[in-house]
């Protein structure tokens, strides 16, 4: 007989011999899953949203119920974003024409058929004098720009004598210089007359001739007595002489303000009427080519400096050695750049006079196209303080977070919040003088990290 445990397991033996031979069923999979819909979408009209919070409400133009909120944002300063550079440029200052010590020199006319010395009747007679030469050593050649020459006929006969036909002065290559015209043509005894002739554009060299001269001498039918020394005396002589050109000449000191005048660029995109600065510097550098030691003075009239509680034009000097360069620098800071007409400024004028303090001690060759350059740059760019002016584009970057309250929004309702209809206004307010475009970019970060950005056109 079976005890009942050992009957379960011969149960359960059976049967699982029975579940063997059967197939497997196919068993559906199942999982977990959270799941929610929305139990509300609710639309909030703008009584209701100013029920909740009444502080942001106001009444606008056309009796407009107004729902807003603003902030005023810290000013954003133009600063030192307003420069002006210089372009790098040289400039030159001629020359012009000089001065030279005045010529003079003495031709003796020589009478040897009158005894010197002697009381004898003078004959009436006409010489013709053969042509007179004479060598100047103050200078081998000199091109004049302005100035006259004058031939003095000194008479130390006690009889008239007559300067019949005009005289030319010839240089060493036999070309007419000048042409001497005595009028009236008389030179009465025991005096002198003058004839001269302009020196502008024309070349004198150092070995001179005087030609043609003829003279009628008086005769006297009683005994004269005939003086001892030169008879007759001719001097050539120049008034008020400046050269464009002296060839191994001797230069006197002497200063000279007729000379150019030069411009010196601002910025290619910024016209100025007044810029008052911050700092900056103004290099020029001078290269002198002229063979004489100068002192170069200059101003900038639209340059001004503030000195003793006013602003002055700027004005300085710098001594050059013969054919040598030298540089300054001009700190612009609490200077101005000002107008004197009125007119936008596009250059600096500079105005300048050039001295020679010692002139030459041996001869030298000068013209009157010698110059002076001047070379202008700036280290780092001139920060404008103030300016009124044509300036080129700038920009100024704004980066300013804005905190924006609205108001009981946040803890009134939840969820998101959708305005089908509304106006963001951004006012801007400039004291510039000019239009300004902005380019703005908007954005808007709430607590949980989450960004938006709003073009603005």
């Amino acid at each position: 007989m079976l005890r009942p445990a050992q009957a379960f397991i011969l149960l359960c033996s059976i049967l699982s011999l029975h579940c063997f031979n059967e197939p497997l069923e196919p068993v559906i999979p199942s999982w977990d899953v959270n799941f929610s819909i929305p139990l509300a979408n609710r639309e909030y009209t703008l009584l209701e949203i100013v029920e909740k919070d009444t502080s942001m409400l106001r009444v606008g133009s056309g009796n407009q119920i107004i729902y807003s909120t603003s902030v005023a944002a810290s000013p954003t300063f133009v600063g030192d974003l307003i420069i002006l550079s210089p372009n790098d440029t040289t400039v030159h200052v001629n020359l012009g024409a000089f001065q030279l010590n005045a010529l003079s020199t003495t031709i003796p006319i020589q009478l040897p058929w009158l005894l010197q010395g002697s009381t004898v009747p003078i004959p009436d007679t006409t010489v013709n004098v053969a042509d007179v030469s004479d060598t100047i050593s103050t200078f081998q050649s000199v091109s004049f720009e302005s100035g006259s020459i004058s031939l003095t006929i000194e008479n130390n006969l006690p009889v008239a004598l007559e300067v019949v036909n005009p005289v030319e002065l010839r240089d060493d290559q036999n070309n007419l210089v000048v042409t001497f015209v005595f009028n009236p043509s008389t030179i009465p005894p025991n005096s002198s007359r003058t004839a001269t002739d302009d020196l502008a554009d024309k070349t004198i060299t150092n070995v001179i001739h005087l030609s043609g001269l003829t003279l009628h001498i008086t005769g006297s039918q009683t005994p004269v007595p005939i003086p001892s020394g030169d008879l007759i005396v001719a001097t050539l002589a120049t008034n008020d002489v400046e050269a464009s050109q002296a060839v191994f000449a001797e230069i006197p000191p002497q200063i000279i303000t007729n000379n150019d005048t030069t411009n010196l660029n601002l910025d290619d995109s910024t016209i100025v009427k007044e810029a008052r600065f911050q700092s900056g510097t103004l290099n020029l550098r001078f290269t002198n080519t002229v063979s004489l030691d100068i002192l170069f003075k200059y101003r900038l009239s639209e340059l001004q400096q503030w000195i003793g509680g006013m602003y002055v034009p700027y004005e300085d000097s710098i001594s050059l050695s013969a054919m040598s360069t030298d540089s300054i620098s001009i700190n612009l800071a609490d200077s101005k750049i000002q107008s004197q007409t009125g007119d936008l400024v596009r250059s600096l004028e500079l105005v300048s006079t050039i001295g020679f303090p010692t002139g030459s001690t041996q001869p030298v060759t000068v013209r009157a196209t010698d110059k002076v350059l001047i070379s202008v740059s700036s280290d780092d760019a001139i920060i404008v303080d103030s300016a009124v002016a044509v300036l080129k584009p700038t920009w100024v970057n704004v980066n300013t977070a804005i905190g924006i309250d609205f108001g009981e929004w946040p803890t009134r309702f939840a969820g998101q919040l959708n305005i089908p209809a509304a106006t963001l206004n951004l006012n801007t307010v400039s004291t510039i003088g000019f239009p300004a475009d902005l380019y703005l970019k908007i954005g808007a970060v709430n607590a949980a990290g989450d960004s938006i950005f709003l073009q603005v056109p």
